[in-house]
């Protein structure tokens, strides 16, 4: 019959089966696509779930409901998601207490996800809310911030994100706008990635001022202003606003960036508008890597209340003005504002005699600087056993050892980068990132164990005459391609990245 069939019809048998698997595949397909829609609907609504979920855990914190502390255990292929222990599954579970392990489980209150949508295995955590302002906390301490991915087997992933003051977003995290900032690949020196390299980032345009301005930003102080690595804001970078003007629309801040590509452009995000952020968003001492000892922007009015100069580190390296210094001297500096010393009686002292440590195994002294009038006696950082001058870096060891920059040292009031470092054998100096001629010095002696720290001034007549701007010390010998790519950076900001276009979210 079917070679009649084929006879009359003209198909082979082969033509229809062929048909008949296109058909099953279409099909299959078609099911699929809408199988796809059903767990893409279903994720979304998921993830108001647990937006929801979680403001009721904060609100009974808040309210003081049964007791000061709620908390959240997410669990990810637990038993404990079901009340008889017949299965596993993932699940949020809302607590009362601190703890999990310590909780009255009769007021246990349990979310729980489907096979399509689950929690990520690595976000297995635990969490509370403090009564005081509704702030997240851990048993271990504050947290910056904590992040619940839901995923689906078609492969859609949304976040959930709890700020540190108790905020909850979805995606974006509530700012209304963004903007990639794109680092060129070209600026970064060297052939291997950076990671947390400190990039500053300076900006300004009516979007960036308050709303109140006829701009974007909720903030006054520019709270709402935030940086991330990815598209959503979830991994929120660590920045710290070196100053904001709401009215001008201008931000300057240094941000850390997790890793800043050699080999190709790397993006970062600006986030910005957000009416729920009251607080600052900084993490300071997080933007400087454990290895940077004092971090001076030089930007605080030098006539104020002591310490008038501010570490940006975790250590403390604050500086107090001795002699003559007014609101004056906070002047335009290369980054921002900075101070101009008057080459007299000017000078700032630290409670640290020694924030490098032992500097037998290394060190980086950085500046830049803008001065008046050079003399070799002249000092911007010095100890008894290192100093670093307009014209020379100097490291005792059974005698002074120095790297002079005299020759290369451009005109009075233009401002140049000086870097000098030792890498526990050789001294090298480099102006606006080139190494100098009569570098390197070898160094074979003792220098353990350098003192006296002082900024501007080392004894006599050895005083600071001009600016100086971002002073930094780290205890290990930076690399040549670090020190090339924080000029590049410093010197032309406005070619270091791209600003793009402004995207709503």
């Amino acid at each position: 019959m079917l070679k009649d069939f084929n006879n009359q019809k003209g198909f082979s048998l082969v033509e229809i089966i062929v048909v008949m698997v296109i058909f099953v595949i279409i099909l299959s397909s078609v099911i699929g696509l809408a199988g796809d829609d059903t767990v893409q609907e279903d994720l979304s609504a998921k993830t108001a779930s647990v937006v929801d979920f979680l403001n009721r855990a904060r609100n009974y914190a808040v309210t003081g409901y049964y007791g000061d502390h709620w908390g959240i255990r997410v669990l990810d292929g637990s038993t404990d998601c079901y009340s008889d222990d017949s299965s596993s599954g993932d699940c949020m579970i809302l607590f009362k207490g601190k703890t999990y392990s310590d909780r009255n489980s009769d007021y246990d209150e349990t979310l729980l996800f489907d096979t399509s949508v689950y929690v990520d295995s690595d976000q297995d955590n635990q969490f509370y809310f403090e009564k005081v302002s509704g702030w997240l906390s851990t048993t271990t301490g504050a947290l910056t911030g904590h992040s619940i991915e839901l995923l689906s087997q078609a492969g859609s992933e949304e976040s959930v994100i709890v700020t540190p003051a108790g905020l909850i977003y979805s995606g974006n995290r509530g700012y209304a706008y963004r903007r990639p900032i794109t680092i060129s690949s070209s600026k970064v020196s060297g052939s291997t990635d950076f990671s947390y390299f400190p990039v500053f980032v300076s900006e300004h345009g009516t979007y960036l001022k308050t709303k109140a301005n006829g701009g974007k930003v909720q903030s006054n102080s520019g709270y709402d202003i935030i940086f991330a690595s990815d598209i959503n804001g979830n991994n929120q970078l660590a920045h710290e606003v070196e100053s904001y003007d709401a009215s001008v629309g201008e931000i300057n801040a240094w941000v850390n960036v997790e890793t800043l590509k050699a080999g190709d452009d790397t993006v970062i995000y600006m986030f910005y508008g957000n009416p729920d952020i009251y607080v600052t968003q900084e993490e300071i001492t997080s933007v400087w890597d454990s290895n940077y000892k004092m971090v001076q922007h030089m930007n605080e009015d030098p006539s104020g209340s002591a310490p008038q100069i501010i570490d940006s580190t975790s250590n403390d390296n604050d500086g107090t003005a001795v002699g003559t210094f007014d609101s004056d001297d906070l002047v335009t500096g290369q980054m921002g504002k900075t101070i101009d010393f008057n080459g007299s009686d000017a000078k700032f002292t630290f409670d640290s005699a020694n924030p490098i440590g032992s500097a037998e195994a290394g060190f980086t002294l950085s500046a830049w600087i803008s001065h008046d009038s050079t003399s070799s006696g002249q000092h911007v950082v010095s100890f008894n056993k290192i100093q670093l001058r307009p014209t020379i870096c100097y490291v005792w060891d059974t005698d002074w050892r120095g790297v002079n920059y005299i020759s290369e040292d451009p005109v009075d009031a233009t401002w140049y980068y000086l870097s000098c470092k030792f890498d526990g054998e050789n001294l090298r100096a480099y102006i606006d990132s080139s190494e100098t001629g009569d570098s390197p010095e070898v160094v074979a002696g003792n220098i353990t164990n350098p003192s006296t720290f002082v900024v501007g001034y080392l004894g006599g007549s050895e005083w600071m005459d001009g600016r100086l701007d971002e002073i930094r010390i780290s205890n290990i010998p930076r690399s040549n391609d670090w020190i090339t790519t924080e000029y590049n950076n410093q010197y032309s900001t406005s070619t270091f990245y791209t600003l793009g276009s402004e995207a709503s979210n």
